[in-house]
């Protein structure tokens, strides 16, 4: 299960995957992430492994 949360202080998305994956699946899910969201310039994405957001 995915969650994405912004914070808008730092202008950042963080997407957070409770289930562990590959490094593989990391980079794939990095990059479908970065395309969905359409970043900014200003706008940065960290992708969790393994975590939760609450």
């Amino acid at each position: 299960m995915l969650k994405v949360k912004y914070i808008a202080e730092n202008r950042t998305w963080v997407v957070a995957c409770r289930t562990p994956l590959s490094s593989e699946r990391m980079t794939k899910l990095q990059t479908e992430m970065e395309q969905e969201l359409k970043l900014n310039d200003s706008e940065r994405l960290i992708v969790l492994n393994g975590a939760d957001i609450i």
